[in-house]
């Protein structure tokens, strides 16, 4: 298995991210839409990197989540919010720290977060 992808499953795991594949940015360009296309995200980049979550750890790590931030259940899009703190957080860093360059787009937002 492919270490930087290791490392990335590893820090997503405690947070219910579990499901990491790269995939070949001509492959990943045949499935999406124009603009979520590779070229249109960042222009340099060379494979793309999905992260999901399968099964019931990602419920259960933002429940425990919310437990320790009051209020964060009331925001308007807690799920999110909860994604997009661990993969800048938690994920992206230790991806940079092994010399990856990353560029962060989340399916929800419309503008992407170039990171």
């Amino acid at each position: 298995m492919n270490p930087l992808i290791e490392t990335i499953r590893a820090a997503g795991e405690p947070f219910g991210l579990n499901l990491v594949a790269s995939v070949p940015v001509d492959r990943y360009d045949a499935a999406v839409t124009e603009p979520y296309r590779a070229a249109a995200i960042d222009s340099g980049a060379k494979s793309i990197v999905v992260i999901a979550n399968g099964g019931g750890a990602l419920w259960a790590a933002l429940k425990n989540h919310s437990e320790g931030n009051p209020g964060w259940m009331q925001r308007d899009h807690p799920l999110d919010d909860f994604t997009r703190t661990v993969v800048e957080e938690r994920i992206a860093p230790v991806a940079r720290e092994s010399g990856a360059r990353c560029t962060i787009v989340f399916p929800f937002m419309q503008a992407q977060a170039a990171l």
